[in-house]
């Protein structure tokens, strides 16, 4: 029912699952995991007749509530118990892979759910659902609009959803690589997990990698970081004496950039990459073509494409 993440191909598991498959195949370094694929998804939908709902209703979020009504299948949820054994049982991420997401003609980043800090199978499988119902979003709908495709999703969108080990992070961030061979690699780093940089909640350092190796930096003072704290996701502050701390050192951002440039190869072009430090060992977490640059949104969005799932006990809340 499920595919291991090192097999996932975009036709089956979507473009972000695709491109974490394409990467652990050319052996660089991605957290295992397992993919639950479009099939899945459009077997929980079938009989919904989902696309009549969105589309005859003024209500955008009529479909979405349809599918989180509806309880996931035993035979889902038993698939996702195994699943989970066979990684350990960890506190995992559970992550969007549409089929138009993290493409060569469309982001779509932020505007699926994703989820981090997920533990035991109910919960990983209401994140599951999550994902599914948010093709029918509100932000994602006005999204496709703007990408020129209105309305519903057609027969040919479907939802699959990644299942990977949550790392904690010390140090994360983005990378961009150049489009130019002579071009400079640009990265963004801060402390803790990466949706404080990549949903703006915090100025992070910014490293530019030149060809020739040599690294120029400007160190910003990051005032929080994000945690993981058990099954929750906490806003902590920085200590005074951290903030203006470098958050990596220049052969960490020499290492990245080399990364940068496998990443680039098995692509074939330039990459939009998130990455993490954990126990000194760098780790890539997402990479998708710089080309697929979203348009301006219609509405105010989430730029993060991760975060804690919605029940309370697991809302990014202050916390020591």
């Amino acid at each position: 029912m499920f595919v291991p993440l090192m097999e996932a191909v975009t036709d089956t598991c979507g473009g972000k699952a695709g491109a974490l498959g394409a990467l652990l195949r050319a052996g660089l370094p991605v957290p295992d995991g397992f993919v639950v694929p479009f099939a899945a998804y459009l077997d929980a939908a079938r009989d919904l007749d989902l696309a009549r709902s969105a589309g005859e209703s003024d209500d955008l979020d009529a479909a979405r509530r349809m599918i989180e009504a509806r309880p996931v299948r035993a035979t889902v949820i038993d698939a996702l118990g195994r699943a989970l054994d066979e990684l350990g049982d960890p506190p995992v991420a559970v992550r969007s892979s549409a089929a138009d997401e993290d493409t060569g003609q469309a982001s779509a980043a932020g505007q699926y759910e994703s989820f981090l800090a997920v533990h035991g199978v109910s919960e990983v499988a209401d994140a599951v659902r999550a994902c599914w119902a948010s093709l029918f979003s509100p932000r994602a709908i006005d999204y496709r609009g703007a990408c020129g495709r209105d309305g519903p999703p057609s027969d040919d969108l479907g939802m699959a959803v990644i299942v990977q080990r949550h790392l904690d992070a010390e140090v994360s961030g983005v990378m961009f690589t150049p489009a130019d061979p002579d071009g400079a690699t640009g990265i963004e780093a801060s402390w803790g997990l990466g949706p404080s940089v990549v949903g703006g909640t915090v100025t992070p350092d910014a490293y530019r990698v030149a060809e020739d190796g040599s690294v120029t930096r400007t160190v910003a003072d990051k005032r929080t970081r994000l945690d993981r704290h058990g099954t929750r996701l906490v806003i902590r502050d920085v200590p005074t004496r951290a903030r203006e701390q470098p958050a990596i050192d220049d052969a960490t951002a020499t290492r990245l950039a080399e990364l940068g440039k496998e990443i680039a190869a098995v692509f074939g072009g330039p990459q939009d990459i998130e990455w993490a430090v954990v126990d000194g060992r760098t780790w890539i977490l997402q990479a998708r073509p710089v080309t697929a640059a979203p348009p301006p949104p219609s509405s105010p969005s989430i730029a993060s494409d991760a975060r804690p799932p919605r029940s309370p006990e697991h809302r990014a809340a202050a916390g020591p």
